[in-house]
Formats: structure tokens, sequence, C-alpha cells
């Protein structure tokens, strides 16, 4: 026999066997049209399981704030509700319907199709539970493309304890990754407890200052600026322009480390990221300060353009958030570009950093470049910032 046709059959028979295991639950009262698109079997929990609701996604109950309903033979009712890489925003591909349940264990089912390739660990949404119109999580899950197939729908089982009253079931799509939804099916279930990930936490609340530590030493320190921020210098004749508002965040991350690096002696590439950025383009423009621009649509073409100015790029662990704010010091420090494990594999840049599976959690990240790298950071100035938000990451990439 063929070595190929030997291994391909082990790897079937491989499969078979995970599928088999993973599927010693027993879901009495699921129909098999949901069981046999569950993926992962550990996320379910045995028991009697009695029918709730469904709610699909291009129906009156559900809400968005992204995305478009499009036909499909696959779904029911023959259509779903799509979300679109640098298309559609990065925001809810569903949320709602408010909807009043008895306090007990449930199951809803969000049914997706993945339909962008990406690397393993890539978050192509959250789902979750809340109570109080959002202001509770009840739990919560991440999805990562490996709950998902491509271009084929898969059930993603989302398990939560209610403890009664309104309840409300939400996509956060990432923008990672084009995805398509169909319905969400919940289920009550008896006779099982729930695996909790994340229960009842409300949101946090507000900071209360201790006043410590005090009296700390004051080092003074000559600013090597004119004014308390650094300013940057006058803009090129001919301004690159790019509306990056609708691209994914990996696309949003890079692009912007990658103006903070170009922009440092003469600023050359304006971003729109935000309908504010569109403002103050017009605003610039009706006082002389930018006279000309040359319009862009794809990102690829500007980092082509100015790929003699980078050193590379260092690579975001799509497990760990804050590697983005990492990557933006190092992106500063060492003129890389920030960028998502997909885009450094289409871009086919030199990768300087790589900073997947490197720590665990946040405060070794961050001591470590604390560690490494201070010295060679800019004091004078400092930002706090959410590692999922852009804002001012080209100033800072920018001033080091």
């Amino acid at each position: 026999m063929n070595k190929n046709i030997i291994l391909l059959t082990v790897v079937i028979l491989v499969f078979a066997a995970i599928q088999t295991s993973s599927q010693q639950k027993t879901l009495k009262g699921v129909p098999s049209s949901i069981t046999n698109e569950i993926m992962d079997f550990t996320l379910v929990p045995e028991g009697e399981y009695k029918y709730t609701a469904v709610f699909e996604a291009e129906g009156k109950e559900l809400s968005y704030h992204t995305g478009s309903v499009v036909k499909d033979s696959e779904a029911k009712g023959s259509k779903a509700r799509e979300a679109l890489t640098d298309v559609d925003p990065p925001a809810h591909l569903a949320y709602g319907p408010y909807a009043n349940l008895k306090a007990g264990n449930y199951v809803a089912f969000f049914r997706l199709k993945l339909l962008d390739e990406v690397g393993e660990e890539e978050e192509v949404a959250l789902i979750d539970a809340t109570g109080g119109k959002g202001h509770t999580q009840i739990q919560k899950y991440n999805i990562t493309s490996n709950n998902l197939i491509l271009n084929k729908y898969v059930q993603v089982p989302l398990a939560f304890t209610h403890p009664g009253g309104q309840i409300e079931t939400r996509i956060l799509w990432s923008g990672i990754a084009s995805l398509r939804f169909d319905n969400v099916t919940i289920y009550s279930v008896s006779g099982s407890n729930i695996p909790v990930i994340v229960q009842n936490v409300p949101r946090i609340p507000q900071v209360e200052p201790t006043g410590k530590p005090n009296n700390l030493p004051y080092k003074k320190s000559d600013r090597p600026y004119k004014d308390i921020f650094p300013v940057s210098a006058a803009p090129a004749d001919t301004v690159d322009y790019i509306n990056v508002s609708a691209s994914a965040p990996d696309v949003q991350l890079a692009m912007q480390t990658l103006q903070g690096l170009i922009n440092r002696e003469k600023p050359v590439l304006y971003l729109k990221t935000c309908p504010q950025d569109g403002f103050w383009m017009d605003w610039f423009k009706e006082r002389k300060f930018i006279k000309n621009t040359k319009k862009y649509n794809d990102y690829k073409q500007l980092i082509a353009k100015y790929k003699n100015k980078i050193k590379g790029v260092v690579v975001t662990d799509p497990a760990l958030a804050s590697t983005k704010n990492i990557a933006t010091m190092l992106a500063g420090v060492d003129n890389v570009i920030a960028v998502s494990p997909r885009l450094a594999k289409q871009l086919g840049l030199p990768i300087v950093h790589d900073l997947r599976g490197r720590w665990t959690n946040d405060a070794d990240a961050y001591r470590w470049i604390m560690d490494n790298y201070w010295d060679k950071m800019n004091h004078n100035l400092a930002a706090c910032l959410w590692p999922h938000a852009n804002g001012v990451r080209d100033y800072l990439v920018q001033n080091k």
C-alpha cells in the first residue's frame, strides 16, 4: 500500500477516534442537526435539554452594529448575517433579544461559519450572555480559529447559569476574519452542573485613590521639547492618505505603527481610522497645512512603498492582548511594524521579534519590556492604552 494512503488512513482513524471520544456526553433533547455540528463537546454539559427559543440572524429580535444580511442556502431560512474583513467595522454582529428567562442552567448554541483562513489561536469573536442590558456579564467565551471550520457551519456552545430575569446573547466580531452568523438556539438544561467560566461578574467599579505611595523624591530633568508634548515637523507637500476605518484591527495596528515610523522626520502618511480623522484632514486642508493628498485604497501598497524605511515586523501573540502594547514599544525602538500572525504570513517581511508563546500573563510581558528596553525608550512621555485600542499609537511610536 502507498505510504501516503497509509498515512491518510491513520489520520482519518485518529480524527474519528477523537470525534467519538468527544461525543460521549448525552445531550437528551438536542436534535442531531445541532449535535452533528458541535466541534468541542467539552463546552457542553450532559443532561436533559429542553428547547427554549431560537433567534435568527436576519430576524427582528436581534440587533447589530456591523455586517449585512446575505443569501445562504446552508442557513436556516436561506439567510444569514455576514461581516467581511476590511469592509465592515469590528463591532457586535448580533445582540439581544432582552428576553426574560427563569433562573436555571442554559446552553446557547451559536451557529457560525468562518469565511477566511487565519492562523491558529486568532480571536475571531467573543460570545457572551449578559443581564441588565449588558451591565452584568454572566458568561463569556473567546472563539478562535480553532473553534471553527473554513466555509462550514459549526455550533459553538455557551453554557451559563442564569440568575433569572432578562438575558441577552451577543457576538462581538473582532474583524480578523470574515464571519457568517445563522442563528442562536437556547436550551434549558436539567440534571447537570454548568462549568463556570465567568459567573455574574459586574462591571469594574470606579477606582478609589489610596493616597499611596506619597512623598516620593522628584528627579528633575530638562525636557527636550519646547511645548509640553513634542510637535511634528511641517508635513510634506503631498501626503499619502488611506481610509482604514473599516479595516481589521491588525491592519490598523500595522498601519499605525508604520505611520509613526515614517512620519518622524516629516509627516508623509495620514490614516483615517475614525470619522474624526476625516474632520481633521478637512481642517488641515482648509488652513493649507496639508496642500495635496495622494489617495490609496490598498494598505499593502503603502507598506511596499515604505518597506525600505523599516527593518521588519514584530509579531503579536493572539493569546495575550498585552503583546500589542509590547509590540508598540518595540516598533518605536527597533523600527519595526506590529503585525498579527496572519499579516506576518501575508506580508513576508523579516520577523525581527516573535512574541508568540513567550509569556503566559500580562505582568511578565510588561516586566520583560521594562527590564530590556527601558533605557532605549523616551522617558519624557508616558501612555496608558488598552491593548485593543489604536488611538495614539502612531504618536507613541513616532516618539519612542
